[in-house]
């Protein structure tokens, strides 16, 4: 379940809040996840299954685009 307003870490660094799941007005009614950049201090958009998505890292592994901080490992 996604909650609001959540700090996520970037896999590449950076940090953001995610204010919200919003839907595009467009035909395919896609899902985007709206969230503001902390560093960039911009209000941002992308399709919610990429934000929420994997990516191949340089290794070959897996890891989540953006990890909710409070899931990292200490």
């Amino acid at each position: 379940m996604v909650t609001h307003w959540e700090s996520y870490r970037h896999y590449k660094g950076g940090t953001f809040t995610l204010i919200g799941i919003a839907e595009n007005s467009n035909e395919r009614s896609e899902e985007l996840a709206v969230y503001v950049s902390h560093q960039r201090r911009k209000l941002l958009v992308r399709p919610a299954v990429e934000f929420f998505g994997l990516v191949t890292l340089e290794d070959g592994t897996e890891a989540k685009r953006y990890q909710r901080i409070e899931e990292e490992s200490p």
